[in-house]
């Protein structure tokens, strides 16, 4: 694991507390890690808790390894400068880092590592059946099928099993951090190209509003499905009888522009890993163009040429309706 330990400051004096930040867009685990440390710290030294936060820093996104960044106190605040001055309130900080990372071992650390030349490829099939609106808080399930493009054998047996999970993502495409996405096991075993029928099994979150899932297998242990490249499938659905607004999905894409090609070598894979710096805006007037801040990660397996006749773009499409999904390679 990967552990990153500072002290806080605001301009504003009178702030105070102990918060510890994962990323969403780095290594699997993240989330996990930050949450035990994140209690234990808090148990240990009595700071008022600000949460475990979503944040893309440099270090949290460029590990490899569960990774977690904590703030342990305000030193801008006078009062806990005084106490982060002592060798007492720092052990009781330190004491709270180690007993989250042994906590987070416990629970996630026996797990092998993936063989390097696994690949992580699936293709979802949820028969339309993702409801279109939710209760705050409700469960809900429903038939699905997954079939295992991957070059190895997805196990239904502990410690390393594949289940099929999800991310929730808010109108404003921030993770929701508050809900781990529930695991649906797998019946079997799954053969490469073999396809599997279970049971999917969701919960929406508690608070109001328009959200997207994005279904995601998961190698128990060892990644997420997505982590490795793998696309994810996504629906869109409302809670608390918000009316649904249809997503944008962002992808890259070859030039429109760009003339006949020739077909992709069978040895290429695409897959690609977005940060919008969260500056997508959440509304527009009608035609309006705008412009921000945005970073691509390459995780294809060859260079994306940014030059004529097949460069490789940044483009957009919105989804107006759902449409039906084959299972299988194109």
């Amino acid at each position: 694991v990967f552990v990153s330990i500072h002290t806080n400051a605001v301009s504003n004096r009178e702030v105070h507390g102990t918060e510890t930040y994962f990323s969403s867009r780095g290594a699997p685990y993240g989330f996990h890690l930050a949450n035990h440390i994140q209690s234990r710290v808090v148990i240990n030294t009595g700071s008022q808790s600000r949460g475990v936060k979503d944040g893309a820093f440099f270090v949290l996104t460029h590990t490899t390894m569960p990774a977690a960044l904590q703030e342990g106190e305000f030193i801008s605040n006078p009062d806990k400068e005084a106490l982060l001055r002592t060798d007492a309130f720092r052990d009781k900080i330190a004491q709270g880092i180690f007993e989250g990372i042994v906590n987070f071992l416990n629970e996630y650390g026996a797990a092998t590592i993936s063989p390097t030349n696994y690949t992580y490829r699936a293709a979802y099939n949820d028969y339309q059946r993702t409801p279109s609106s939710l209760s705050p808080g409700q469960q809900v399930s429903f038939p699905f099928a997954v079939r295992n493009l991957s070059n190895f054998t997805w196990s239904s047996s502990p410690p390393n099993q594949v289940n099929l999970s999800y991310h929730l993502y808010d109108s404003r495409g921030r993770m929701v951090t508050s809900l781990n996405g529930l695991r649906s096991p797998l019946p079997r075993n799954v053969a490469p190209g073999e396809v599997v029928e279970f049971t999917a099994t969701i919960q929406a979150p508690t608070s109001s509003g328009n959200f997207t899932i994005a279904f995601d297998m998961v190698h128990e242990g060892v990644a997420w499905f997505s982590q490795k490249g793998a696309g994810m499938e996504r629906r869109t659905f409302s809670v608390g009888g918000v009316a649904p607004v249809a997503p944008i999905i962002l992808a890259v894409a070859p030039s429109p522009s760009a003339p006949t090609r020739e077909p992709s070598p069978a040895s290429s894979t695409y897959g690609a890993a977005y940060n919008d710096y969260q500056r997508t805006p959440s509304s527009l007037s009608p035609g309006q163009q705008v412009s921000f801040p945005f970073a691509v990660r390459n995780l294809s397996n060859f260079t994306w040429s940014s030059s004529p006749p097949n460069q490789v773009n940044l483009s957009i499409y919105r989804l107006m309706r759902i449409t039906p999904l084959i299972l299988g390679v194109l």
